[in-house]
This record gives C-alpha cells, sequence and structure tokens, in this order.
C-alpha cells in the first residue's frame, strides 16, 4: 500500500477559472484592497457523498466565511477573505482539520494527497488546494454515471465546523506520526479485502503509539550485552560471526523498549475520554485484535473474528485521533453509519 504525504508541491492543474481583467494603473488603489479564497479539493471515494450541496451552504468557523461544495467527484471547502495568499495559505490547516473530522465522525473517506495547484484553463476537477482573487469562479465540467449513498447537510455540518473550529495541530502536522496515522485511517477505507482493511488500521495505532524504554534496570542490563558484543566485534574476524553478532547488537537495542502490544495497551489507558472500567475493558479489546493481527498473518482467522476485530480497531482508531487533534469523543453507536 502505498502511503501518500501531505506537501507543498507545485504541480499545474486543470481547472477552469474565468479570465482576469488587466487592471490599469488608476485601479491600483483597488488593487490594494483585493482580497483571497483558499480552496480545497479532495477525491471522495465515491461522488457526491453528500447531498443538498447544490446551493453551496455557508457558514462560519474560525472567524471565517467557509462554503462547502462539490465538483466531479471532489469535495469543494473554501474560505475566505485573506489579505494576501500567505495568509490564506496558513488556514489550510484548519480546513484539513474540518475534513479529517469528517471522515473520523461520518466515514467519508478522501485521497489524502493534497498539492498547490496553478490555475489555468481547462475542464477537469483535480485534488489539491490553491488561493485565487475574489470575484473569480472555479468551474469544472465533465459527466459520470453511478450509483452512490448520501449524507444530508445538516448531518454532517456540525462535524465539518467542529474540526475548523477546534481541532489542534502541530506546527508540521503534514510531517508527524498523526499525519502517517490519518492517511493509513483514510486508505483503509479504500482496501476491498477485510484483511488488508483491518491490518492497515492497526498499522495505523501502532504509529499512533508512543515509544516508551523499559526499566532502567533492564535498560543496564542491555547495554552491558550489547557492550560484550561490541567487544568481541572489535576482534573477530569472520564475516559470518559479524554479521551475527551485529544483528544481536540491534536486537538489543530494540528490547529496550517496550513491545508493540504494551505499547497499543498503553495507548488506550492514556485516553482521558475513557472512564476507568470502560478505560480497561477497551483496552483489553485492542489488545487481543492486535493478537488477532498476528495469528491473522501467519496462521488465518475466522471471518467473524476478523469483523470483531476491524471493528474494535476502527473505534480505538477514531478514539485516538479525536483525542490526537484535541476534539471531544463520539458516540460509537452515533458513528457506526454506513462507510463512504
Amino acid at each position: 500500500m502505498t502511503r501518500r504525504r501531505l506537501q507543498l508541491a507545485r504541480r499545474p492543474a486543470r481547472l477552469a477559472t474565468a479570465p482576469r481583467r488587466r487592471r490599469s494603473p488608476s485601479l491600483s488603489a483597488a488593487a490594494s484592497a483585493e482580497s483571497f479564497v483558499l480552496r480545497v479539493s479532495v477525491a471522495t471515494r465515491v461522488a457526491e457523498p453528500i447531498f443538498n450541496l447544490r446551493d453551496e451552504p455557508r457558514f462560519t468557523a474560525a472567524s471565517r466565511e467557509i462554503t462547502l461544495s462539490d465538483s466531479v467527484g471532489h469535495l469543494v471547502v473554501e474560505a475566505g477573505d485573506f489579505p494576501s495568499p500567505e495568509d490564506a495559505l496558513a488556514f489550510l490547516p484548519r480546513l484539513l482539520a474540518g475534513l479529517w473530522n469528517l471522515a473520523l465522525e461520518h466515514q467519508i473517506a478522501f485521497l489524502p494527497e493534497l498539492k498547490l495547484q496553478t490555475i489555468t484553463k481547462g475542464f477537469t476537477q483535480e485534488p489539491g488546494y490553491c488561493v485565487y482573487p475574489r470575484g473569480q469562479k472555479v468551474k469544472a465540467i465533465s459527466g459520470y454515471l453511478t450509483g452512490k449513498v448520501m449524507l444530508g447537510w445538516q448531518t454532517i455540518a456540525p462535524a465539518l465546523i467542529k474540526g475548523i473550529d477546534g481541532a489542534v495541530l502541530p506546527a508540521n502536522a503534514d510531517e508527524t506520526d498523526l499525519a502517517v496515522a490519518i492517511e493509513l485511517y483514510l486508505g483503509s477505507f479504500y482496501e476491498t479485502a477485510p484483511r488488508a482493511c483491518f491490518l492497515t488500521r492497526m498499522i495505523a495505532l501502532e504509529v499512533l503509539a508512543p515509544r516508551t524504554s523499559k526499566h532502567t534496570a533492564a535498560v543496564k542490563l542491555l547495554e552491558k550485552l550489547q557492550a560484550d558484543v561490541d567487544g568481541q566485534l572489535a576482534t573477530e574476524a569472520d564475516a559470518d560471526a559479524r554479521d551475527a553478532l551485529q544483528s544481536l547488537h540491534r536486537e538489543l537495542d530494540f528490547r529496550k523498549e517496550h513491545s508493540i502490544r504494551r505499547r497499543i495497551r498503553q495507548l488506550i489507558l492514556d485516553q482521558p475520554s475513557l472512564k476507568e472500567p470502560e478505560r480497561e475493558h477497551f483496552a483489553k479489546q485492542v489488545v487481543a485484535a492486535y493478537d488477532l493481527r498476528g495469528k491473522l498473518v501467519h496462521t488465518g482467522v475466522k471471518t467473524e473474528e476478523l469483523a470483531s476485530a476491524n471493528e474494535t480497531a476502527m473505534q480505538a482508531l477514531k478514539l485516538v485521533l479525536r483525542t490526537r487533534l484535541g476534539l471531544p469523543p463520539v458516540d460509537p453507536k452515533a458513528s457506526k453509519v454506513q462507510s463512504i
């Protein structure tokens, strides 16, 4: 599975826009008051996952006017007005957080690849984001025939607004374990095989589980063993023996940290939104799902076991991601809607 990283890389996009009028020198004062719009377009798993967007509903979030629309298999979010392109781009993490929360609350999956686009004349829609002057229009022309399940605008609006308003993002959100985990979460909806979907979600939990060291006494003993290995390496001439000793050195280094199984368990126990009895019970369920991961890889599992473990991994991943984004928990029963 290919993981795509959010990045600021220029690539021409084939988005159609109305031609700009040439400004005369006498209009320089008006030009200084020009405002800009930030436009984010994501390719959703199905076309038009939300209905009632024909009128392009407007709402306010993070003190900005936001517009939501759909265009040729893409969900489009626009925010304005910004005094400069730089100010518009600085708001990008807010819109991304809103889209991430849509995926967490309503399973509206989309391809996570987003690249900075330049507006050119054309006829197709592409994922990405751009900034353009207020007063111009971005349009796309295409056609398709499909069947789909959609959610209403009134249903998804609170999730989008909460994400834009309330998410807490690190300064380099596209380079952290959070970004990797969100990409894996979104990617799991594109996996057609239940096994691949389950493994993808478990890997996302592994990414989010913090790396912690074992007790100091255990670490000191391992370091002593490593020193013995280093001493033997200094005098060993046989190539096979050196390879084995180097492998042992790396293994001892790895053993200084707690196992992934224990780290995932602690990840759930550290969730502040879970009460004490529920927290311990859910941690056991998640650990059991992780154990099933190993069984799946080596011996295989029954279909019903896989379905239950997949649901557990899904709920655990959504819980942890919402905590990392600084968003309140969602009732699991309310979030169990059909994946879009």
